[in-house]
């Protein structure tokens, strides 16, 4: 009888997978080793409901649906998908309005050393958040205005070209070994002890980083945000396809779900943000 161990021995040999992609799987086995295909979808509600209670939907999609999902495909048809989580896509209220100098100027004298870099990293980049979290000195060059994520949602290296005015923000930093990105102790964030310093996998769900979290909800985004920003920054003056490399996404029906905001919410930020003459050069 075929069990649910032989099926991701399957998926795993079929092709050469992320570390992430068999991180995932791997969990889902010892989980699922023994399920069959007649009663593997009741047991993958019960590891849901016992394994990440309390997760969002889609976290759950993410670390659990999607995987078995692919683990299915790739064994056969005898194995049953599961619906992931209906997740209403997030985007920004139509009439936002926000300008990053404005905000990095309601940052508290005490915070601005190490917040204000992170806002401006994430826009001027679009990197994920625990991208950021996890970037080392070892892996920019300020001279050649670059950096690489080793550390990505789907275990691939990636660089991103970094703007002069960031450049010179970075540069502006009191310390140059370790994580680029300090908390206000001065110490790196707890995921990047757990996944450059140790070797673990990322926990489950998205980095998180309280102060800048509060710092924009109040003007109505998130850290993930800017993200989206970026993306539409990049498409409206060159077009979706420059977007989606710079946004290094696999699919250009991704970047097109980023690049939602009207030019209104952006035309500020195009002038303030990437103008050679910013506040904070």
């Amino acid at each position: 009888m075929s069990t649910f161990a032989t099926a991701v021995s399957i998926y795993l040999e079929k092709a050469d997978r992320s570390p992430l992609a068999e991180n995932r799987a791997l969990k889902l086995c010892d989980a699922l080793a023994n399920a069959t295909p007649e009663n593997v979808i009741s047991l993958l509600r019960q590891h849901e409901a016992s394994a990440h209670p309390g997760c969002k939907k889609s976290s759950i999609n993410t670390a659990v649906r999607q995987p078995y999902n692919a683990i299915a495909n790739a064994a056969g048809s005898q194995w049953p998908k599961i619906a992931l989580h209906r997740v209403q896509r997030k985007s920004l209220p139509s009439g936002t309005q926000f300008s990053l100098p404005r905000i990095l100027s309601e940052i508290p004298r005490d915070d601005i050393v190490w917040l204000a870099p992170m806002a401006c990293f994430l826009l001027m980049t679009g990197a994920r958040m625990r991208e950021m979290i996890c970037l080392d000195w070892s892996d920019v060059d300020l001279d050649g205005a670059t950096a690489v994520f080793r550390r990505t949602k789907r275990g691939r290296e990636q660089a991103v070209v970094l703007p002069d005015s960031l450049v010179a923000m970075l540069r502006s930093l009191s310390h140059r070994h370790g994580a680029v990105f300090r908390m206000k102790n001065k110490e790196p964030h707890p995921d990047y002890k757990r996944i450059v310093s140790r070797g673990l996998p990322p926990p489950l769900g998205g980095a998180r980083i309280p102060a800048l979290t509060a710092l924009l909800s109040k003007h109505g985004i998130t850290p993930h945000d800017l993200r989206h920003v970026y993306v539409s920054l990049i498409a409206r003056s060159h077009g979706l396809h420059a977007a989606r490399d710079c946004a290094r996404h696999s699919s250009i029906r991704t970047t097109e779900r980023y690049a939602h905001l009207e030019l209104s919410h952006v035309r500020g930020l195009v002038r303030e943000v990437f103008s050679e003459n910013q506040s904070h050069r």
